[in-house]
């Protein structure tokens, strides 16, 4: 039964904190993860079912992986936002107090580093062409004008990873953020560009199920190894 056929429980901002988990690091870059969470309820009060499907399982686990290759690296970290609501349970109210925490990490960023890089991590089961990575951008929008999205390409693929990118006109078979604006809690990327910041830019990255896994294994460290260096390099 959908969230719509309730009545929605309303929650104190004290309890609205135990919807998330905040990592805070030392670097100008903002790592999300909004479909990732397993908690089905709010203190004592249990969330109503909603029909959202279930595609993102184990992002939160290789973002983890990505903060862990950064501080190997240089002994530093992003910040990791992860939602810990499971995502069948998220009410209005926690998706909206979710975006609202990006803004007030990306507004952080802006004042405190002049810029900021917003990766938002999803997570796809299959693609027709194969991809490992799925960017977007909704066309090059939320990049305002730079090459960020080119650059995350060419380090990606020199990697050897087959990665789709967005250009600024649509194309046939699009899918995720390359193609479409949809909902402010799926497209997160707007909610941090929509700020008007300069200096801040966005990419949605979708990553194949083959790199998700409970224990990680070598692929998914290399992939998160691989964004973790791209992450640093653009912290420079």
């Amino acid at each position: 039964m959908s969230t719509r056929d309730h009545i929605e429980p309303h929650f104190s901002p004290s309890l609205l904190r135990t919807t998330y988990e905040l990592v805070e690091g030392d670097l100008p870059v903002l790592l999300t993860i909004p479909h990732d969470g397993t908690e089905k309820k709010v203190g004592d009060v249990l969330l109503p079912e909603t029909t959202d499907k279930l595609r993102d399982v184990y992002v939160r686990t290789l973002a983890q992986q990505i903060s862990l290759s950064c501080q190997r690296n240089r002994d530093q970290s992003p910040t990791t936002l992860a939602q810990c609501t499971h995502r069948q349970h998220r009410t209005a109210q926690i998706r909206q107090h979710f975006s609202e925490m990006v803004r007030e990490q990306v507004r952080a960023m802006h004042t405190h580093y002049g810029r900021c890089l917003h990766l938002d991590l999803h997570g796809f089961a299959s693609s027709p062409d194969d991809y490992d990575v799925i960017m977007g951008t909704n066309h090059r929008k939320t990049v305002q004008g730079s090459d960020i999205d080119v650059r995350l390409h060419t380090f990606l693929t020199q990697a050897g990873y087959r990665v789709y990118l967005p250009t600024d006109t649509p194309q046939v078979g699009e899918r995720f953020m390359a193609a479409t604006r949809d909902t402010e809690d799926d497209r997160l990327v707007h909610v941090s560009t929509d700020l008007g910041l300069t200096g801040v830019v966005a990419i949605q990255l979708e990553i194949a199920r083959r790199f998700r896994t409970a224990e990680v294994e070598e692929s998914g460290k290399a992939l998160a190894k691989t964004i973790g260096k791209f992450v640093m390099e653009y912290s420079k």
